[in-house]
């Protein structure tokens, strides 16, 4: 399964806790692997060292 997102571009984006690489625009994608139910944890960080986690229970 492909993930994606979009954060500001200045911040720094954590898929379960390992960074991922955003492009100009802020948008990140990761494969997951096809379940039925999974949680991911994604962090965001911003330069004045803010971070807010946000809990997604994604469902096939």
């Amino acid at each position: 399964m492909h993930f994606w997102g979009q954060v500001d571009p200045v911040n720094t984006v954590l898929v379960a806790n390992v960074p991922q690489v955003t492009d100009r625009n802020g948008w990140f994608s990761i494969m997951l692997p096809a379940v039925s139910v999974q949680k991911l944890q994604v962090t965001v960080i911003t330069p004045l060292g803010r971070q807010q986690t946000h809990q997604l229970t994604i469902t096939l």
